[in-house]
C-alpha cells in the first residue's frame, strides 16, 4: 500500500494505492476524505499519476461532495445530551445523560424497557468539551459492539443450522460503510458492531447475505437466489438499508 497526496485547484487530497493481484481494472474511489485507488499488480505508480491527471475536475467535484457530506455529519454528530435519540434494534431510544459526582467515569446502560440509553457522567465533566463528548461516543461505541456481539452470537448460528452453511469464525468490528464482509475461503464473517441500531429483520438479512457468500464470492443471480430461500422479502430490505443504513453513523 503506498500513500501520497495530489493537489487540485490548491487543494491536498490525500491517496492510497493497493495493488490486487485479481483485479483486472483500475478503481477510483473515495472512503471518507481519502481517495482510494485499487489496480492490477502491473500497472506502475505513474499510468495511475497520468490517469489521475485526466480526470482531476471529476475527482474534485467528487472531493467536494465528501466534503460536504462530512460538515452535514459534523452537524448531525450527537451532543449526547439528555432529549437526543439513538437507534436501537430499529427504534429510536431517548438519550438521558446524568452527571453525578459519585460517578468514576463515563459509563452507558441500556433501558430496553423504559427504550433509554442512559449516560452516566463524573460532575466535573462538561457535555460542552469535544475532549468529553468524544469518549461518550466511544463508550456508546462499546457498548453496541457489545450488544451486536450478542446478537451475532445467537442469530450466526440459527442460520448457520438454517441454511446448512457452515462458517470459521466472525469478528465485530467498528465499521460504517460496511453492514458486514466475507472472506470465503476462510470461511471468516466480519460483522460493524453497529447494526444492534438496525431492526432485527435486516440484521437477520445481513448474517444471511454474508453466510451465502462462503458459497457464491460475488453478487451473481445464483447468490441473491440463495439469500432470497430464506429472506424472500430481500430486496425490501437492501431498499431499506439504502434509505436508512446510515442511521449507524453517529
Amino acid at each position: 500500500m503506498a500513500k501520497y497526496y495530489i493537489e487540485i485547484n490548491g487543494k491536498k487530497i490525500n491517496v492510497i494505492l493497493r495493488k490486487f493481484k485479481n483485479t483486472k481494472k483500475i478503481k477510483i474511489f473515495f472512503r471518507e476524505d481519502i481517495l482510494n485507488v485499487s489496480m492490477p499488480s502491473k500497472v506502475t505508480k505513474a499510468q495511475v499519476i497520468g490517469l489521475l491527471k485526466e480526470n482531476e475536475q471529476a475527482i474534485y467535484k467528487q472531493y467536494l461532495i465528501m466534503e460536504e457530506q462530512k460538515r452535514k455529519k459534523l452537524e448531525k454528530q450527537h451532543k449526547w445530551a439528555t432529549g437526543e435519540q439513538i437507534s436501537y434494534l430499529g427504534k429510536l431510544f431517548l438519550i438521558q445523560t446524568i452527571q453525578d459526582e459519585s460517578y468514576k467515569k463515563i459509563q452507558v446502560h441500556i433501558n430496553k424497557d423504559e427504550e433509554k440509553v442512559i449516560i452516566q457522567i463524573p460532575s466535573q465533566m462538561q457535555l460542552e468539551n469535544d475532549e468529553v463528548r468524544n469518549k461518550i461516543r466511544k463508550k456508546i461505541k462499546e457498548k453496541f459492539q457489545e450488544e451486536t456481539k450478542q446478537i451475532v452470537e445467537t442469530r450466526l448460528p440459527y442460520w448457520s443450522n438454517v441454511t446448512n452453511i457452515q462458517y470459521k469464525d466472525y469478528q465485530i468490528r467498528d465499521a460504517v460503510s460496511k453492514f458486514g464482509s466475507c472472506a470465503p475461503k476462510i470461511a471468516r464473517l466480519h460483522f460493524s458492531g453497529r447494526i444492534i441500531m438496525l431492526p432485527m429483520n435486516v440484521i437477520d438479512a445481513i448474517l444471511v447475505h454474508e453466510l451465502c457468500h462462503i458459497v457464491y464470492a460475488n453478487h451473481s443471480s445464483q447468490f441473491y437466489q440463495l439469500v432470497k430461500q430464506y429472506i424472500p422479502d430481500y430486496e425490501n430490505v437492501a431498499l431499506w438499508l439504502k434509505n436508512n443504513g446510515n442511521i449507524i453513523v453517529f
